[in-house]
């Protein structure tokens, strides 16, 4: 997204566009629009107010003198990435130009900032320097940009430059850009600009919906609870972006009861649930050098037909297939059986889709077999029984621990 904005704005220098206040460039390169965008409050501040908003801007431990007033006009537009995907951003132009003369050898600072309503997240600034002067710009908790929330950044003349924003909690910020001047003349006007395009990223806790992807502002460590409710029974299974290779995933249940431990997100962690169920699946994640990352759960059926204990056991015939889930919290096992009939060599495979890990035991009448155990590295495990005498065999498939759940298929040959 970045580099796409980037973009947008170099192309928006080379032609030297001048826009007026509110106007929205459209260039080639894909199109910037407005329209069809989920835009983020943003308030700018009159130009009743927002003339020289920058009087108290410190540089270093010194306050430099400010003496001229400047004329604003135009505005940022707030963007804001619901699901990570989005391609186009929406551009804007703000210009101010001092309306009194300067003083030989002094300093002045000319900007703008606009006050935004934001919950945490990460705020994306681009920025396209216009004019002769270096550009600042930053996120800050005051109007006179005094008080940086996370750094600020700059844009030297003819350049575009991106940098990303950490919002640390609900509240009201600004977007600054601005510009300090050092006179070389004994007196004149003094005219900046800049291209700018800001978006945002939630990086707060909220409902999801299973199959919708969604973009979660994160910059260092954090940890999130995003809420589903299951529509049917069987299985979800979380996805994440490519730049999410450390992070962790568990669930919990609707009073934030933890039903599993942590797995890697890179694993796609499977859980069991049951239809009308509420979930919250909980993400932590350490700095991420994008500032935010992309974040789905898919869900599907699972129609079992098991046995709940050993006199229960549901026949599974030659070649044909069983489906069944560990929901999750619940220490049920399943079971199944089958006849060998002579002492050719049989095989039993267990494929498996799970957080955690499951127990697998075959039985011979009363006698165990073998029992292996397999968790979310692997696909399954198979068993081989060699010259093993004919007679009815059991198959239990269990959770291994606790904080288990997830799906499995069986069959034998």
């Amino acid at each position: 997204m970045k580099k796409r904005m980037s973009r947008i704005l170099s192309a928006l220098l080379v032609s030297a566009l001048v826009m007026s206040a509110g106007n929205v460039v459209q260039a080639e390169d894909g199109g910037v629009s407005a329209s069809g965008k989920a835009k983020v409050e943003a308030e700018a501040i009159p130009q009743s107010q927002g003339t020289n908003v920058l009087g108290t801007m410190s540089d270093s431990s010194s306050v430099k003198e400010i003496t001229a007033k400047a004329t604003i006009t135009g505005s940022i537009p707030l963007n804001q990435v619901v699901t990570g995907a989005e391609k186009n951003a929406d551009i804007g132009m703000v210009e101010w130009t001092n309306t009194s003369t300067y003083r030989l050898g002094k300093d002045y600072y000319y900007g703008y900032s606009q006050r935004v309503s934001l919950p945490k997240g990460t705020l994306v600034l681009t920025v396209g320097a216009r004019g002769s002067e270096r550009v600042r710009y930053g996120l800050f908790r005051d109007a006179g940009l005094t008080q940086a929330v996370d750094s600020y950044y700059f844009a030297d003349p003819g350049n575009v430059t991106d940098r990303m924003f950490k919002v640390p909690a609900k509240g009201t910020y600004y977007l600054g850009v601005y510009s300090d001047v050092y006179s070389s003349t004994p007196e004149g006007t003094v005219y900046m600009g800049a291209a700018v395009g800001a978006q945002f990223i939630n990086g707060g806790d909220r409902t999801i919906g299973i199959g919708k992807q969604i973009a979660v502002g994160q910059k260092d460590a954090q940890s999130n609870l995003f809420k589903f409710k299951a529509s049917q029974n069987g299985i979800i299974k979380a996805y994440g972006s490519k730049n999410t290779s450390s992070y962790n995933v568990a669930l919990y249940n609707s009073k934030k009861k933890a039903l599993s431990g942590w797995t890697p997100l890179r694993y796609y962690p499977t859980y069991g649930v049951k239809k009308g169920q509420t979930y919250y699946i909980r993400v932590k994640s350490s700095y991420n050098s994008n500032g935010f990352y992309n974040f789905k759960i898919k869900g599907a059926a699972v129609k079992e037909k098991s046995g709940k204990n050993k006199a229960k056991a549901v026949t599974v015939k030659r070649g044909k297939a069983v489906k069944g889930m560990i929901l999750a919290g619940n220490g049920q096992a399943d079971w199944y059986k089958f006849k060998k009939t002579n002492k050719k060599t049989t095989k039993i495979t267990v494929k498996g889709q799970t957080n955690g890990a499951f127990r697998v035991t075959v039985y011979r009448g009363g006698k165990k077999v073998s029992s292996k155990t397999f968790d979310y590295r692997y696909g399954g495990y198979e068993f081989t029984l060699y010259n093993y005498p004919k007679g009815t065999y059991y198959v239990k498939i269990e959770r291994a621990n606790a904080k288990s759940s997830g799906y499995y298929a069986m069959a034998w040959k």
